[in-house]
């Protein structure tokens, strides 16, 4: 985005949300009022929750901000981007079940400056448990009273590539009303099971000449080739890149009235799905703006003829008369980040996927230095090996990475694998993209490929399976797992 030498607000603070929830998502009704858009009605049903991350993200393995990614719990990696953009105060938002075992990685394991508190220009994190984690828009209602800046969103399972201080200084020259970032995703190599992923791709449209988000729309996959895109948003901004291939990374930043607009609508529960296409709609639809009464909202916060000042000296609008009519009050920025590393561990592929590029970068030792390894095992460069863990003769290690405290049997062949903490696998297993939860065990001679193992699992010995998932078994007569075919 160029910044067309204006002055950039470098005393502008932000506090900082980071949703550390249980991997859940609760699906809403198709006759909810956010799916209708009708602010009028406030009643909502919720349908059922599922989790894109399991089993990863089952209790008896990790909670979700503390799943590894290449060695390091998911909730490090968004941390230390917020420390190294100079956040001071940064809250985590997690359950009730999650806060213990949150809580004590990040005082007692965290090595950024907010865990330690050594020092004065050290970040607070501090930890907000709720009792529901119905939304990240409801999280930020029962926080609303914490955050007295603008303030940046972000997901626990939010992986970043972007040069330093480039996202928030966009935020601080333009001052939008909320930005989001958008990044180019790169194709699947998967890993874990077949792909069962329920999420819809969405359409992008960005103004290349202001960088203003002015369109989101779902991709429904029934005509590639035609989009029905609103004649007045063409006449407003005829220079818009439209895109099916970008990822929302859920790192947003807001101007502090947003808070007072999500608690005065009750309804909108996803800040993805409900308020950014919400904002969106605000900026460019005058009848909506003055039906959600946007003006008398954030006339104290944003200083609206400000800032549409300051757009009209900084950008090429292309308004007809030359002058915006003052109802189009709302703006929404997107950086869009193409090429990097980053992305979301939202689902088991894009997990897998984050834990080979990762892995690829890093710099320090590959092997700890307390991991066994016997004699003619093979680990390839791209591969990672954990603590104290063992690995017998002639085994192959390729494109994995095998967590701490693991037992690794001879002749074991590991091909674009992920091995979390304190698994066995005994001799002669053969595997390949699958991912294998905390404490479970893979008996002798199995065959594993696209598969997916439970934390406390126990594969049978000889098991050949692909695209398959086990789970530990309630069986109390028998360790066995339970075996279940991807449908």
């Amino acid at each position: 985005m160029k910044l067309y030498g204006s002055e950039i607000d470098q005393n502008l603070e932000f506090t900082a949300v980071v949703l550390a929830g249980p991997g859940t998502r609760y699906l809403l009704s198709p006759f909810s009022p956010i799916s209708s858009m009708n602010p009028q009605n406030s009643t909502f049903t919720i349908d059922t929750l599922t989790s894109r991350l399991f089993p990863l993200s089952e209790p008896e393995n990790y909670p979700k901000a503390l799943i590894p990614i290449a060695m390091k719990p998911m909730i490090w990696y968004p941390l230390q981007w917020l420390e190294s953009e100079g956040i001071q105060k940064i809250i985590i938002a997690t359950t009730a079940r999650d806060e213990v075992a949150i809580s004590s990685y990040i005082h007692g394991v965290y090595e950024g400056s907010g865990g330690s508190g050594d020092s004065e220009d050290s970040a607070s994190i501090e930890i907000f448990a709720l009792e529901d984690f119905y939304g990240n828009a409801d999280v930020l209602r029962q926080l609303s009273h914490r955050i007295k800046t603008d303030f940046i969103v972000t997901s626990t399972d939010a992986i970043l590539d972007i040069p330093h201080s480039h996202y928030l200084d966009m935020f601080r020259l333009y001052k939008p009303d909320a930005s989001c970032i958008l990044m180019q995703e790169n194709p699947s190599e998967g890993g874990g099971g077949c792909s069962r992923d329920d999420e819809v791709k969405r359409f992008y449209g960005v103004d290349q000449v202001t960088s203003k988000l002015v369109m989101i729309k779902d991709d429904n996959g029934e005509d590639d080739d035609i989009i029905n895109v609103r004649m007045s948003i063409i006449n407003q901004y005829p220079s818009i890149s439209m895109s099916n291939n970008l990822l929302d990374l859920h790192v947003y930043v807001f101007q502090n009235w947003i808070l007072e607009y999500i608690n005065s609508m009750p309804e909108i529960m996803s800040i993805g799905y409900d308020l950014m296409p919400l904002l969106v709609k605000l900026q460019t639809q005058k009848k909506l703006v003055e039906k959600e009464n946007i003006s008398q909202l954030s006339r104290e916060e944003t200083k609206l003829n400000s800032i549409l000042n300051n757009y009209q000296n900084d950008f090429d609008i292309h308004e007809h008369n030359g002058e915006r009519d003052k109802a189009y009050t709302v703006s929404v920025l997107a950086y869009v980040r193409r090429g990097g590393i980053g992305g979301r561990a939202n689902n088991i592929n894009r997990y897998c996927d984050l834990n080979r590029v990762i892995s690829k970068l890093h710099t320090f030792e590959r092997i700890s230095p307390s991991a066994e390894i016997g004699s003619k095992v093979q680990i390839t460069n791209d591969s990672m090996v954990g603590a104290s863990t063992k690995i017998q003769e002639r085994s192959l290690i390729k494109k994995s990475v095998v967590g701490s405290h693991c037992i690794i049997g001879k002749n074991v062949k590991l091909t674009n694998c992920i091995i979390n903490d304190h698994v066995t696998i005994e001799d002669n297993v053969k595997m390949e993209s699958t991912v294998v939860c905390r404490q479970a065990k893979i008996n002798a001679k199995s065959q594993l490929k696209d598969c997916e193992v439970g934390a406390l699992a126990n594969v049978p010995q000889n098991t050949n399976a692909k695209a398959e998932q086990f789970l530990r078994s309630n069986n109390e007569l028998g360790r066995d797992g339970v075996q279940i075919k991807f449908t």
